[in-house]
Parts: structure tokens; C-alpha cells; sequence
């Protein structure tokens, strides 16, 4: 058996070689960046520059597997965060922005490529008497966007033509009573649902009747709580193939300055702790990580794919990841949300995360994208976790054995702590674990409880690994067992 564990282990370690963590690419200077990946993983990329006086929208497109842009000015003198939107009926490329008009006043303005980003037509306005956007989406049917804006703490919606004609109404859904701005997304009727803060550290939803004009404020029902999400931050959400969902933070009750990332989604009566995620059989947890709060930044991003996965990521403080500004990313499958990926993005406070957000396409494939303290546009490729990653935790009998998520990077030459969680106490007998890296490191095993041994790794910054575990077990039937798992990782 020692012998048969040995050969697994080195035939595990040739098969899953190290991968290098994505390098981050620099897109230009500026801020507010919005982008969306197409159906051949190009990455489409609009936001402003804010270090000339024009203020210029400035574009830029990077193939699936290219490592650099070439920016270029496609209108002047914006106003508020533009909004790029990619239209799935016929790919074409919607960049939105808030402008001036001499004649109409404050208006939001649309540019439409149908090439691919090779062309786009002029500004134009489409909708007037409103506010810098706040957020924005696509209808479902891709005819018209959906926005919703703040007048100090009047929360403010407009739906507005694509097809031409501008639309002067603005529906005014009642104030908003502190917290993050509002976020607007779609329930799978295809009616727009407005997500604030109705009450102090309070989120509730409103929703138009169905069949009825959402820029008619008689449509609009009262903004409605939902089971336990209080002391929530509304911070994304998307519509997909598995529902309407809303990614949010939660601020918990002991522990200062940390919130806990939650997935919500759709039921009748409003947003509810799913009990899968999208079509998946198993029981979702309700939180899938946690997110310190950083002034003046993006707390997380949602993006819903047209093949129904959910793509979710956050920032980490440089205090929980090695002394690095990092982005965690985690995606779902068939099993429910995989292990985190953890980017590695900059050392100096410059670097650190401000808007960010995700752009994946039909195929899981995308970029994440984001504006740093410094006006830096940058961006880095969606990343599959390696193989011998994927399962990290299995059931043998009544116990659960799990290797933990590493969250953060860790330095090199640094210590390493690698262990293996026990739940419950009855169904199997675990003889041995078998702890080992896929990256050359000599294995070590434990045959005690608490199961963990520490490991100084000196494998390069930069390079992405896999921590993993073979457990022996028995049963009562008396046959002796072996299971597989293991987690990402990355260094700094």
C-alpha cells in the first residue's frame, strides 16, 4: 500500500506541472474602467481619461491571447463612468456615458459599434433629464438599457431606446438611506429590479408590474425587504441562464473593517440564500469568501455568463496576502463555486484596486478589469483552477475531509501550512495523509491528529501550484481506502 501511495503521488505531481500566474496587463491611464469579453474572448475595454482636460472616452480591444493595447479616443468631454454592453443577439458594442447636450441639458449618450470595435457612430443622446449612471444594463430583449442614477439621495430609473428617440422621463423610486449606490439588473420575466438601501444598512428591491412601462412611476410596487439581508451592501448583480442573482457584502458582527461575500438569488418574493447555485444539485454555501473594506473601492463584481456560470471576484488587502494588493476570483462548475484564484496586482498603495469588474463570455472564458488609486487601466485573462485543484473536499463514510481554500499568496521562501480539516467523528478511521505540492517538494506525511505540517516553499513569485493530500482511510468493513485532494495557490 506505502508502495502504491508513493506512485500515485509522483504520477500526480507529472501530471499537474505549475502554471505561471497571469501576468497583469497595462491598458493606459484613467479611470472607471467598463468592459465586456466576446464570443471569442477578445477583451473590449472603454474608459476615461482623466489626466487631460478633454477627458476623452478612450477604447481599446485585446485578443484572447494578446498581452498588449493600443487606446484610442472615441468621443470627448464626458461627463460621468461610461458603460460598455455587448449585445448577445448580434454582438454589437454599446459604450453609455453621461453628457451635455446644448438643447436637451444633462443627457446619457450612446456610441454603437457593430464590427467588432473597428468603428463606432457618433455620440448621440438618448435620454434626458438625467443624473450621472450609476449603474446599467441591457434589456433582455437588447432593445433598450436600463439605468439608475442618484440626485443626492433620490434614487432615480430610466429606461432608455436604443432604436432611436430620446426618452425625457425619470422615475424617481423614493430616497435612499445610506450605503452604496443603486444597482439595477433583471429578473428572468425580463422587468428590471432596482436594489438600494431603503432603510439604514437595510437592501430592498422594487419591481414594475409586468407588461406595464417601467418609465411610468405608477408601475413601480414599494421597495420590499427580503429575508435576513440586513447590514448588506449592494454591490452587483446579473441576470442569467439560472436565474436573477445579487453578489453582495455583509458586514459581520464581530469583526471590524471585514465583510463576508454572499451569493443571493431570485425567488418569488425577493432576493434569498439559494439552495444551489444555479442548476446545480448540490447545497450551496451562503458565503463563498470575505472582502476587507477598502475607502473608495469596488467591494465586489458579479458577472452571470450566457452558459448560466457565475463568475464572482473581490479584493484583498496587502495585511492578508503576502504584502501584495491581490483579486480573488472564484467561478462555479457542476460541484458549485471552485477553489479561489488569487491575482497577485501590485505592491505600493498605488496600486491599489479601486472600480473593478468581470467580462466572461458564453465559453468561461474572460478578463477581469479594473482602475487603480494610481489612474491605471489594467487588466488580467479568467483562469480555469488548475488540474487536481478542482476537489478539494470528499466525504468518506459519515466524515468530511477537506484541504482549506488558501486565500492570499504566499511569499517565497515563506512557511507554508498544510492541513487537512476533519468533520464529524464516526463512519471511517483515517490511517495516514499524504501532504504534497505538484511542484517537486518532497512529500511528508502525518498519521496524527490534527493533521498538518508545515512547509518552507521556495518555488519563484509568480508561479500558480496545487496543494495536495492523499488520505488513507478505513472503513468497517475493514478495507483500507485512499482519496485525492487539493487546492490552488499562488506565490508573491
Amino acid at each position: 500500500m506505502r508502495r502504491a501511495l508513493v506512485i500515485a503521488v509522483l504520477a500526480l505531481m507529472a501530471a499537474a506541472a505549475p502554471a505561471a500566474a497571469e501576468p497583469v496587463l497595462e491598458l493606459g491611464q484613467g479611470r472607471d474602467p467598463s468592459a465586456a469579453t466576446d464570443a471569442a474572448g477578445t477583451l473590449h475595454v472603454v474608459w476615461r481619461d482623466v489626466t487631460v482636460f478633454q477627458r476623452p472616452l478612450r477604447y481599446c480591444r485585446v485578443a484572447a491571447a494578446g498581452n498588449a493595447c493600443t487606446p484610442v479616443d472615441i468621443a470627448q468631454d464626458t461627463g460621468g463612468r461610461p458603460y460598455l454592453l455587448l449585445r448577445p443577439q448580434d454582438g454589437a458594442l454599446i459604450a453609455l456615458f453621461h453628457g451635455t447636450d446644448p438643447t436637451l441639458g444633462q443627457v446619457t449618450k450612446a456610441m454603437v459599434s457593430a464590427d467588432g470595435g473597428t468603428t463606432w457612430s457618433q455620440p448621440t443622446p438618448i435620454g434626458a433629464n438625467f443624473r450621472d449612471i450609476d449603474d446599467a444594463e441591457l434589456s433582455p430583449d437588447g432593445a433598450f438599457v436600463d439605468s439608475v442614477a442618484t440626485n443626492v439621495d433620490e434614487v432615480l430609473f430610466q429606461r432608455v431606446p436604443l432604436g432611436g428617440g430620446v426618452e425625457g422621463r425619470v422615475v424617481s423610486l423614493g430616497t435612499r438611506k445610506g450605503g452604496r449606490p443603486p444597482r439595477v439588473s433583471h429578473l428572468p420575466d425580463g422587468r428590471p429590479v432596482v436594489i438600494a438601501h431603503f432603510a439604514a444598512k437595510r437592501l430592498g428591491a422594487r419591481v414594475p408590474r409586468a407588461g406595464a412601462d417601467p418609465n411610468d412611476p405608477a408601475a413601480w410596487g414599494r421597495f420590499t425587504a427580503w429575508n435576513r439581508l440586513s447590514s448588506v451592501d449592494a454591490d452587483d448583480g446579473d441576470l442569467g441562464p439560472t436565474g436573477a442573482w445579487l453578489l453582495t457584502s455583509v458586514t459581520p458582527r464581530s469583526t471590524l473593517g471585514t465583510f463576508a461575500v454572499r451569493m443571493w438569488r431570485w425567488d418569488r418574493h425577493g432576493f434569498a440564500h439559494p439552495q444551489t447555485i444555479g442548476a446545480l444539485a448540490r447545497r450551496a454555501g451562503r458565503d463563498i469568501g470575505q472582502v476587507e473594506d477598502a475607502s473608495g473601492g469596488s467591494r465586489v463584481a458579479l458577472d452571470v455568463d450566457l452558459a448560466g456560470r457565475l463568475h464572482a471576484a473581490w479584493p484583498m488587502l496587502p495585511r492578508n496576502c503576502g504584502g501584495v494588493q491581490c483579486i480573488v476570483y472564484r467561478r462555479t462548475d457542476r460541484r458549485g463555486f471552485g477553489p479561489p484564484i488569487v491575482y497577485p496586482i501590485g505592491r505600493t498603495p498605488e496600486d491599489t484596486l479601486q472600480r473593478f469588474s468581470i467580462a466572461a463570455n458564453a465559453g468561461g472564458s474572460g478578463w477581469l478589469v479594473w482602475g487603480t488609486l494610481g489612474d491605471r487601466i489594467r487588466a488580467v485573462p479568467l483562469v480555469t483552477p488548475p488540474r487536481g485543484s478542482r476537489v478539494g473536499s470528499r466525504r468518506i463514510g459519515r466524515l468530511r475531509v477537506s484541504i482549506p481554500d488558501f486565500y492570499g499568496c504566499v511569499p517565497s521562501g515563506g512557511t507554508f501550512v498544510h492541513r487537512l480539516l476533519v468533520d464529524g467523528r464516526r463512519g471511517a478511521r483515517i490511517l495516514s495523509v499524504r501532504f504534497f505540492f505538484d511542484a517537486g517538494q518532497p512529500a511528508r506525511t502525518d498519521h496524527r491528529a490534527p493533521y498538518r505540517i508545515r512547509f518552507t516553499l521556495p518555488f519563484p513569485p509568480g508561479s500558480r501550484h496545487v496543494a495536495g493530500a492523499i488520505v488513507e482511510y478505513r472503513l468497517a468493513d475493514g478495507k483500507t481506502r485512499t482519496v485525492r485532494l487539493g487546492r490552488t495557490f499562488v506565490m508573491c
